[in-house]
């Protein structure tokens, strides 16, 4: 089964990195959900290239709070996906 966490949109804010600002809060999210998860840590951009037009079978989307916005799109695109929530 793939597993991936979605960190956020397409933007550089990605596993508790901002190339222009650094966040202390964000640093520990993300490791924390690295210590929680096994999976392959994307952006959503990222994750559509992975998956293309795959309907999501065996594969489970893990949201961030940065990415949860997005489960309505993810849930038509992937309707096999199994989506779950970090927040």
């Amino acid at each position: 089964m793939k597993e991936y966490f979605v960190t956020e949109g397409n933007s550089n804010n990605y596993v508790g990195l901002n190339y222009m600002f650094k966040s202390v809060i964000d640093a520990k999210y993300f490791e924390e959900a690295k210590k929680r998860f096994e999976a392959q840590f994307v952006n959503l951009g990222e994750l559509y290239r992975l998956l293309g037009n795959e309907d999501g079978t065996s594969t489970t989307i893990i949201l961030s709070k940065y990415s949860s916005p997005f489960d309505k799109i993810l849930k038509a695109k992937y309707p096999k996906a199994k989506i779950k929530y970090y927040k």
